[in-house]
């Protein structure tokens, strides 16, 4: 049985040496308590130093609404998928799409998170530069057409007018309406 236990031990952490992605094992508290080696890929900390960091790794602007936070739905092994940014050790920021999948306390343990993070920067990037082109062809098509658009953000209640807008209501650019 031990012999058994060993092996088992032995293939799981072959298994979470070598993946790609970062696995982290999170305590309801937010104290982590295991990180895989893939973080020195991922973010260029070691397991040991990712350790001992807590959430400062996560992009202000992403802390709430991406970001997962704590133990979430702790006993719902549904599985929440998040989109964030973290700091590399380099200071840059790394887009990571976030798996993270509540495990109920058990009789010697409290409950916990795994997590896995996988650098989806790439992709992101590529969207961004898709709906950036996307924006440009829009307000092209706009100046072409002689037509404007605006919108109202419900919760901040900022109102955004596209440049065409002013134009048609004879404004310059830098006035707000």
């Amino acid at each position: 049985a031990d012999l058994a236990v060993a092996a088992a031990n032995a293939d799981y952490r072959l298994l979470a040496e070598n993946v790609s992605d970062t696995i982290l094992r999170v305590r309801a508290d937010g104290r982590r308590v295991f990180v895989s080696p893939a973080c020195q890929m991922l973010l260029g900390y070691t397991p040991e130093e990712m350790l001992a960091r807590a959430d400062e790794d996560i992009h202000p602007d992403d802390i709430g609404p991406r970001a997962p936070n704590g133990v979430a739905g702790a006993g719902d092994p549904t599985p929440v998928v998040s989109t964030f940014r973290m700091r590399h050790r380099d200071g840059s920021y790394v887009w990571v799409e976030a798996t993270s999948r509540a495990l109920p306390a058990t009789g010697i343990g409290s409950a916990e998170q795994i997590i896995v993070l996988r650098d989806v920067t790439e992709r992101h990037e590529a969207a961004a530069a898709r709906l950036r082109e996307a924006n440009r062809l829009l307000l092209r098509a706009e100046a072409m057409a002689h037509i404007g658009h605006w919108r109202l953000d419900l919760r901040s209640k900022e109102l955004m007018w596209s440049d065409e807008m002013y134009r048609i209501c004879g404004w310059p650019l830098s006035r707000i309406p």
